[in-house]
């Protein structure tokens, strides 16, 4: 059948990568392979299909997974405007639908702001931790443009992993297949603010297999 794909791929010109999955005992090799294919400019755009779509969704999870850089600035002027109950925690979306977002100080004398998904897929063993000038520069220009006062002295900055699905709305369900099994990922860069209900929902589906929380909206079969 692989066969069959791959001379219907090559007579529409497309490259055809075939990688057996087992969902149940992934290789870590497969998944580094899978990844290496999909973010090749060479198979871009990427198709990524199986008989079920549920080890296409795993894998499509996995190539969600991205490099973000969180910046850290002393404001101009000061850090008192700048403050808990004096500056809000905002996140702007400018033309083009780019976003960024920004956290007040609390205790010292630093604003925290960040772009909104958009970076390179990455693994943690492949993230690339160096955060270069023209990162910096770029969020700065942003700053400066829209709230001048935030871009003041660069402090440092540091980087993490969004884990993004492609609606980017969690994912939260019993396993399909295995209902000794819940699964809760791919919270897109909010997953931190949320911790208690969904702990409260796993719970819930971990010992009673339901919970009274509206949680048909992070099904995984919605991306069937």
């Amino acid at each position: 059948m692989a066969r069959d794909r791959k001379a219907a791929a090559k007579e529409a010109g497309i490259n055809f990568i075939h990688l057996p999955f087992n969902a149940a005992a992934p290789d870590p090799m497969l998944v580094d392979n899978f990844l290496k294919a999909v973010t090749d400019p060479r198979n871009q755009p990427a198709f990524i299909h199986c008989a079920s779509a549920n080890r296409a969704a795993a894998l499509w999870m996995i190539k969600r997974v991205e490099r973000q850089v969180q910046f850290w600035f002393t404001p101009r002027g000061g850090t008192d405007p700048n403050r808990v109950g004096q500056f809000p925690i905002f996140i702007w979306e400018m033309a083009g639908g780019r976003q960024f977002y920004g956290l007040p100080a609390r205790t010292g004398d630093e604003v925290k702001v960040a772009f909104v998904r958009g970076g390179p897929s990455c693994t943690p063993d492949t993230i690339d931790r160096t955060v270069r000038p023209a990162e910096v520069a770029a969020i700065a220009d942003v700053l400066g443009q829209r709230i001048p006062s935030m871009s003041g002295t660069f402090l440092r900055a540091s980087t993490c992993m969004y884990t993004n699905t492609a609606d980017e709305h969690f994912v939260i369900a019993n396993h399909p297949e295995r209902q000794n099994v819940v699964v809760a990922c791919g919270f897109s860069g909010h997953g931190f603010k949320f911790v208690p209900v969904v702990a409260e929902i796993l719970a819930d589906l971990a010992i009673d297999g339901v919970t009274r929380h509206p949680i048909d909206l992070f099904n995984p079969a919605r991306f069937r």
